[in-house]
This record gives structure tokens, C-alpha cells and sequence, in this order.
């Protein structure tokens, strides 16, 4: 019985051996054998995979060390003003007579899009409600107690001091530090199909994400409306003027008709908040965090392992 089990353990060893001078063959041209590649894999296998379990187990410990962000959107479509419709049969008049008449066509949501990622627009929102130390100097939210963790080496939220320095007084970042932060963290889009637009904040605490993208659309929607107040206003006494001037009582009607469609403007616009944007979708707070993606995370850092020590076997299948 012993002879028995020394023949075999002898044969086992030898079967090992020639596996291992198979694996180390090289073929005609320096191709490696697919399929001793594979066996070298398999033989090693207990080291990949502890490999891979290191990187995951790495990478995990690090994800937790991220800051979780929350996005909050709101959906919102062109609101139902009349200046286009019930000026548009006289905006071809009203261009003879050197008026410029708003229209609420695409157009002025396309215009609203472009102010609303600029930096006079952003930076005005961000000076007038001073958000520049939470874009800057926040770390993170915490969860359980709902309050901002700062980062106090650069701003101190009890003395409302900035520690950074820099070139602005008391070293305080500028603006357009501030306001490239937002850009990071905003956007704003537009569905071809439905016309409907998104407003999107995502930031360390849900509850500040709601309340800018109100600030956002609010001094958007605001912006539009002083604006169509202003124009209505030097409209009607433009054309109250040219009445004054012209003799022919055909021009009269029509200039009058022209102030009722601009007066009805100037109506609709002082009352009106949602003057732009209505809101079709709320913003609300999610508790669901976007990111860090810890999964992604996690097995972008096995594959590397995996493809490292693939690599590993491959060159030490070239050299031996």
C-alpha cells in the first residue's frame, strides 16, 4: 500500500513538472500558446484573486472617505404669456416704427439658458446671497445631524472670516473662483422634443440644492419680467409721442391698438412671478446620495487588479 501511494505521489510530481516546462514553451515566431497562457492563469489563480480583493477592499476603504453629494432637479416649461400672441399681427408695424416688441417664442427661452450660465448672472446670485463661502469652504454634510462640515482653515463660519490667502482683501477668494465652483455643480437643459427644462443642482446638502435652484429660476423668471416692465413702459410712451405727431387717424388706430397690446404686456408682467419659467416639477430634497458611485468605484479598482496581474503572467510567460 505504501509503494502504492509513492508511485503515485512520484507520478503527481512529474505530471506537475511537465505542466510547468509546457507553460514555459514558447512557439515558432515568440507567440505564446493561448492555452498554456490560460493553465499559467489558473495555476496562479489564488494570487489574482487576492489581488483583486486587496484593490476592492482598497478602493472601498477609500470611497467611504468621500463626501456624499445629492442632486436636486426641477422641471419647468415656458410659461403661458400673451405679449407674442397678441402682438404678433402688428410686430411687422411695430418694427417700421422702431419698437422693439418682446416675443415669447423659443427664442427667449434659448436667451434665458445662455444668461442663466453666465458670469454676471451667476456672480450676481452668488454676491447677492453670499454663497461663496459654502462653495468654497464646505467639506461635506453630515446626515445625522443635518449640519455643514467647513473646512476652517479656509473660511471660519463663527468669526465669517476667510483664513485663505490671496490677492483680494482679507483673503477672500474672488468671485470667479466662486463662480467656477457653481458651474461645477449646476446645470441646466432643455428637452428638444417636449420643450420642457431641467434645473439641476448637486451639492454636499439636498436642502441648500433646493433653495439655489428656486434662487436660480426666481432671479431668472425676475430678470425677464423687469426687464419686459422696462420695454413696456418706453414702448407705450414711444408710441404715445408718435400719436402726438402724426395727423393721419388711420396711424392713431393702430398706434393705439399697439399701446392696449403693450399695456396688457406691462399688466401681465407685474403680475406674473413665474413670469419665464412655470414650474411643472417641484425640486425636492433626496436623502439618496449620486456620488461617489461606490460600486463603479469599487469594481474599476478590481479590474485593474485583474488586468495587472494578467499582465504579471503574460510577461513572466515571455520571459521564462
Amino acid at each position: 500500500m505504501k509503494e502504492i501511494n509513492t508511485c503515485s505521489g512520484v507520478k503527481g510530481w512529474q505530471e506537475a513538472e511537465e505542466i510547468k516546462a509546457k507553460h514555459s514553451r514558447v512557439r515558432e515566431g515568440g507567440l505564446i500558446d493561448l492555452s498554456l497562457l490560460i493553465g499559467r492563469l489558473w495555476i496562479n489563480k489564488w494570487k489574482g484573486g487576492g489581488l483583486v480583493i486587496v484593490f476592492s477592499l482598497a478602493a472601498m476603504a477609500y470611497t467611504y472617505t468621500l463626501p456624499n453629494t445629492y442632486k436636486v432637479e426641477g422641471i419647468y416649461a415656458p410659461a403661458q404669456n400673451y405679449s407674442g400672441s397678441n402682438m404678433s399681427q402688428l410686430s411687422g408695424i411695430a418694427a417700421l416704427a422702431g419698437l422693439n416688441i418682446a416675443n415669447s417664442d423659443s427664442n427667449e427661452i434659448d436667451r434665458g439658458i445662455a444668461l442663466v450660465n453666465s458670469f454676471p448672472f451667476l456672480e450676481k446670485i452668488i454676491t447677492e446671497n453670499g454663497l461663496k463661502p459654502y462653495l468654497i469652504a464646505v467639506k461635506e454634510w453630515d446626515k445625522k445631524t443635518g449640519e455643514l462640515v467647513w473646512d476652517r482653515d479656509i473660511f471660519d463660519p463663527i468669526t465669517n472670516k476667510w483664513a485663505l490667502e490671496s490677492q483680494e482683501a482679507a483673503g477672500e477668494p474672488s468671485n470667479y473662483e466662486a463662480y467656477k465652483r457653481f458651474k461645477k455643480i449646476f446645470n441646466v437643459s432643455r428637452d428638444v422634443k417636449t420643450g420642457m427644462i431641467t434645473v439641476g443642482v448637486e451639492f454636499y446638502s439636498p436642502d441648500l440644492a433646493v433653495q439655489w435652484v428656486d434662487l436660480i429660476v426666481g432671479n431668472l423668471n425676475k430678470h425677464f419680467q423687469e426687464r419686459d416692465i422696462e420695454r413696456a413702459k418706453r414702448n407705450i410712451l414711444y408710441l404715445e409721442k408718435k400719436i402726438q405727431e402724426t395727423s393721419l387717424s388711420g396711424m392713431h388706430a393702430i398706434f393705439y391698438s399697439m399701446i392696449e397690446g403693450q399695456t396688457k404686456t406691462l399688466m401681465l408682467a407685474e403680475v406674473d412671478e413665474e413670469y419665464l419659467l412655470e414650474m411643472i416639477v417641484e425640486p425636492r430634497a433626496s436623502l439618496v446620495a449620486v456620488s461617489p458611485n461606490r460600486a463603479l468605484i469599487i469594481a474599476g479598482a478590481a479590474s485593474i487588479a485583474l488586468l495587472l496581474f494578467m499582465g504579471f503572467v503574460f510577461v513572466q510567460s515571455v520571459r521564462d
